[in-house]
């Protein structure tokens, strides 16, 4: 792409006329971030520099603790408490600057949401959820809305449940709304925004257990238009616990987890222009 944009710079300076009427677009692969503005834009009501926050997670029991990271003097501090002690739950930067946690595990699962105001260190109750739920994803759309999916809830019985339901939180009204439905009910998915504002959901598994069988390896797209989940194919093999990273190719790259009986050490790619075509990556990592 470098060595592209070096000839066409020289091709356009050499002959000023050849486009006469062009306009620039922006990078082509990804359309929706090069409509975003700059980090230091949107994030323009943060305070100070950037740290990084940690909250809740478990110890001897769940915890409502958090942390703060100063990378320029390597050190930890505390931050606020927030009201519920909570562990298996997200936690998201939003684009004003503040963070949201939503749901969680503590002695039983929340629906409950809060927000982290940096620029106080403190808390502050957000709306609840629509349905409580646990070990699901949540992702920051390009409008600046949050879409809760998955996870795991209970049940009259009282028994646990795996999810097929979806939110979509808007912050400038502090509500939840439902969204459309997956297909499949999943837990210990990953989520991941694409060029063009779509997510992707991939993997996870259905059970109900503490090893995650049985392990999926389907993959949904939502539609933040349509408001609508569609296939986006199958993975290669099932995983549960795995992660996936946006690549600068646009591609999605999921690597590790677990398949219900033991640890993975592959990788696939995700192509989102070939047909929801999954391939594995060539070679694998120590497990």
């Amino acid at each position: 792409n470098k060595l592209l944009a070096r000839v066409a710079d020289r091709v356009f300076t050499a002959f000023p006329d050849v486009l006469k009427n062009a306009q620039w677009v922006g990078n082509p692969l990804r359309p929706a971030f090069a409509r975003q503005l700059e980090p230091a834009v949107r994030f323009a009501n943060r305070h100070g520099p950037l740290k990084v926050l940690v909250v809740g997670g478990l110890d001897a029991a769940a915890l409502n603790t958090a942390e703060l990271y100063d990378p320029a003097s390597n050190s930890w501090t505390a931050s606020g408490s927030l009201t519920f002690a909570r562990q298996l739950h997200t936690a998201n930067l939003l684009s004003n600057g503040k963070v949201l946690v939503t749901g969680g595990l503590d002695t039983a699962i929340l629906d409950s949401c809060e927000i982290y105001d940096p620029a106080t260190g403190l808390w502050s109750a957000a709306a609840p959820l629509v349905t409580l739920r646990q070990q699901h994803t949540a992702t920051v759309l390009t409008d600046g809305k949050v879409l809760v999916a998955g996870g795991l809830t209970t049940i009259p019985g009282p028994v646990f449940s795996n999810l097929n339901s979806a939110e979509l939180y808007d912050p400038a009204a502090n509500a939840w709304t439902a969204a459309g439905a997956l297909t499949v009910g999943r837990r210990l998915h990953t989520a991941t925004l694409l060029p063009g504002g779509k997510v992707l959901v991939a993997g996870g598994t259905s059970g109900i257990t503490a090893v995650p069988s049985p392990s999926l390896n389907t993959a949904q797209l939502y539609d933040t238009v349509s408001n609508t989940w569609s296939s986006a194919g199958s993975m290669v093999g099932v995983r549960a616990y795995h992660t996936a990273n946006l690549l600068n190719n646009g591609r999605v790259f999921a690597a590790g987890g677990g398949n219900g009986s033991t640890s993975l050490a592959t990788a696939e790619l995700y192509n989102p222009n070939t047909n929801a075509a999954w391939t594995i990556s060539r070679g694998a990592f120590s497990a």
